[in-house]
């Protein structure tokens, strides 16, 4: 390669007489320059490609140049990035420019070249870093789309800083992945990064592993608490049937994916590999329900995880390992001379969402609990720890283990898959990494729905541990459980993607109260309609009991990490007539369920709370829309949307009122168009709308002293939410069925009592 000697490769190699060419670039004599061409740029054949630098440079662009110029413009520029540029030179001075600035240029025609011209073009910008590579788009029209970045094939390992490092790529074998770059990558996550080193847990004293290299199944081999260095295998099952096996040499042949995970643990090297198909019991119940319960510690404590992203079953394989020729070869485009251009391979983050395996339940909590993950897809092997990236093709770490400081700031190769328990300060986060999580696993797919639970117990147990010290109750904190319960689809995240985001269907293993209860099919769980402040406002009354008689605390002790005000109370009004509610002078009513057969009830609470009245409907609203037809002519066109509201006389009645609703039954389930009905709501919850975060009128101009208490003044200003349950009834039991939040623009004309407010006790599944 030219980077690894000290002339430049060129096609062109004679010298010629420079005077007219430098004329023609400059428009200058040549005496103006003080040392001319310089060495290097003498090579050229000057004729034919100085000329050309110039007119094609200057519109940025050298896309109509004939092959043999494109070779010699790009060799000078693409392949002595590592050699700088002569400021006196007249032709590196047009050269720099043009890489500085960026230029577009098509691939030279060559039988060794695996991209073509079709139609495709390079973009080359020195301050990007990489090389785009184009190709129209259908989608786009008359637009282009990246479809791959390329890189400078070279073996030299440039030291992080080096300008040349930002553009090599390394050539990947299509036989077998390099084993010595990814030990390397290991071991340099092992030294380094401190958040990634494995744990030792006395639980894993209890798990079976696999010994590659007598290839049997073996117990944990504890010495004195000290943590053995053992991979974990994460793949999709698929429809292969369940085993079981015991202790002892395993049988000659198990499944192409774990035989190539052998293959792999062994030229790693290491001794030990974990893989639930063989180390846990399939056809023993209570040690699977044990061995689940440890899956926090079991990927957490591994050495390194391999990752099978292609594969749709277990009997597949791991690409380049074994004898599947699943491969996707690497992109080239050949300059001659042993130049060439080498593709640096689909992002990780596009392979996971192409990927079988970043769609199914289990493998979830798997990639995110674990530590450092080796991936393996038909195209290369990814390495993803909780502080860099790196692949076969791209490689972030140099020859003396330096880490390049982009291996995070890479667009290219950024990847949600890091540990976020890792990354995250949950000291103030703690709710919202819970319900990313949630957000992420709830839409999984899943061959048993049973398993909504087990496929996140894991990473709820991590949780536990490290920000939820009581717990999780089906799936939802004990602690915030107020705030919890007001789960729903993020409706800004539907807004923005454009997809459907729906969750008509009861997964009846749980109760409709928790996110486990339903079977998403979009992005969920965000709590979008109660601010931070609900914990420092005065809530309305709400206690909740378990069928063995546990209390759960509905609220938090300390939710916001900031320094906490006054506890505010809602408006007098409210709180006159929640107060009458509570002191007596409404008795307290209670439900009894009539059962009249045995009822299955996973998750049946006792709640005692304020149950209100509102008349709703489904109300039908038409918006014209102007489309343009085959033919080019203007046509309107109806759009129906569909809206749960509050019926006019409701609305009057209660005041100033903001209606929001969000359902989990289809509307029409329930409700009839334009027909009120009424329904019952639990009250949950109130906070005040989004305080604006002016400066107080106490507060001098230009101060910039906005605090707690500024902002606890301004709650008499702010609008009051009240968040409510909608409750269908069943046999005297409560089911969850949507989410609403009325605000209330003057909270002291609220007419709380025309919602026929009672104060009950009922049982709610």
């Amino acid at each position: 390669m030219s980077h690894a000697n000290s002339q430049p490769l060129l096609l062109y190699e004679t010298t010629v007489d420079i005077s007219a060419s430098v004329q023609e670039i400059s428009g200058e004599e040549p005496k103006q320059f003080s040392k001319g061409v310089c060495d290097r740029c003498q090579d050229l054949d000057l004729p034919t490609v100085v000329e050309r630098t110039k007119s094609a440079l200057s519109q940025d662009n050298c896309i109509g140049a004939n092959d043999e110029d494109v070779r010699a413009l790009l060799q000078r520029i693409l392949f002595d990035l590592d050699h700088p540029f002569i400021q006196d030179c007249p032709i590196c001075h047009e050269l720099e420019r043009a890489s500085r600035k960026g230029f577009k240029f098509n691939s030279p025609s060559d039988h060794t070249s695996t991209v073509g011209r079709n139609g495709n073009w390079f973009k080359f910008n020195r301050s990007d870093g990489l090389i785009a590579h184009y190709s129209p788009s259908k989608n786009m029209g008359d637009g282009w789309m990246s479809i791959d970045y390329f890189g400078i094939a070279t073996e030299t390992s440039f030291p992080i800083g080096n300008s040349a490092r930002s553009y090599t790529s390394r050539k990947v074998s299509l036989k077998t992945p390099d084993y010595s770059l990814l030990s390397k990558w290991l071991n340099h996550c092992s030294c380094y990064h401190k958040e990634c080193r494995p744990c030792f847990s006395a639980e894993l004293e209890s798990i079976y592993l696999i010994d590659v290299n007598t290839r049997s199944l073996v117990r944990y081999p504890s010495q004195q608490s000290l943590l053995v260095d053992y991979l974990a295998l994460s793949y999709v099952w698929g429809g292969t049937p369940a085993e079981s096996f015991k202790l002892g040499p395993l049988r000659d042949e198990l499944p192409a994916t774990i035989e190539d995970a052998i293959r792999v643990t062994r030229n790693l090297p290491k001794q030990y590999l974990w893989v639930d198909y063989v180390c846990i019991d399939q056809k023993d119940p209570q040690r699977q329900k044990t061995q689940i319960g440890l899956m926090d510690v079991i990927y957490s404590a591994s050495w390194a995880t391999l990752i099978s992203l292609d594969g749709l079953t277990v009997c597949e394989g791991l690409p380049r390992v074994g004898s599947d020729s699943r491969v996707v070869p690497q992109g080239v485009v050949d300059f001659g001379k042993g130049n060439s251009l080498l593709s640096m391979m689909p992002p990780l983050e596009v392979k996971l969402k192409e990927s079988e395996w970043a769609t199914r339940g289990w493998t979830f909590q798997e990639g995110i609990l674990s530590n450092r993950r080796l991936i393996f897809a038909r195209e290369q092997v990814y390495f993803i720890c909780n502080h860099m990236s790196c692949s076969e093709s791209f490689n972030f770490v140099d020859k003396d283990g330096f880490e390049d400081p982009r291996a995070d700031d890479m667009t290219a190769y950024r990847c949600s898959l890091r540990n976020p328990l890792i990354l995250a300060n949950l000291t103030g986060e703690t709710q919202h990494a819970f319900e990313d999580i949630i957000s992420c696993c709830a839409i999984r797919k899943l061959t048993h729905q049973s398993d909504a639970l087990n496929a996140v117990t894991g990473l709820l147990k991590r949780l536990e541990k490290e920000s939820f010290p009581d717990g999780f109750v089906f799936g939802m904190p004990r602690r915030n459980f107020r705030y919890s319960l007001l789960w729903t689809e993020d409706l800004m995240r539907k807004m923005n993607s454009g997809d459907e985001v729906d969750c008509k269907l009861r997964n009846k293993h749980f109760p409709s109260w928790s996110w486990a209860g339903w079977i998403w099919v979009g992005w969920v769980v965000r709590p979008w309609m109660l601010g931070c402040n609900w914990c420092r406002i005065l809530q309305p009354p709400l206690c909740l009991w378990m069928e063995d008689g546990e209390e759960i605390k509905p609220d938090a002790i300390q939710h916001c990490p900031e320094t906490p005000v006054p506890l505010m109370e809602p408006p007098s009004t409210v709180i006159l007539d929640i107060n009458t509610l509570t002191s007596g002078s409404l008795p307290l009513k209670e439900i009894t369920p009539t059962l009249h057969h045995h009822v299955e009830s996973p998750g049946l609470l006792t709640i005692r709370g304020l149950v209100l009245q509102l008349d709703i409907m489904l109300a039908i609203h038409t918006t014209p829309l102007m489309l343009r037809d085959s033919s080019g002519d203007w046509r309107v066109r109806e759009e129906v949307h569909e809206r749960i509201e509050l019926s006019i006389n409701c609305s009057n009645i209660l005041g100033l009122i903001k209606f929001e609703y969000c359902g989990q039954q289809p509307d029409r389930e329930f409700l009839t168009e334009n027909v009120p009905q009424r329904v019952d709501f639990l009250l949950v919850a109130f906070s005040y709308n989004t305080i604006t975060g002016a400066p107080h009128s106490s507060q001098k101009e230009g101060e910039d002293t906005w605090t707690l208490e500024d902002e606890a003044r301004d709650y008499e200003r702010a609008n009051l939410c009240l968040h409510l349950l909608l409750l269908r009834w069943k046999d005297g039991i409560a089911f969850r069925a949507g989410i609403a939040t009325l605000e209330v623009k003057n909270a002291n004309i609220l007419n709380l009592q025309a919602t026929t407010p009672r104060l009950t006790k009922f049982k709610f599944q």
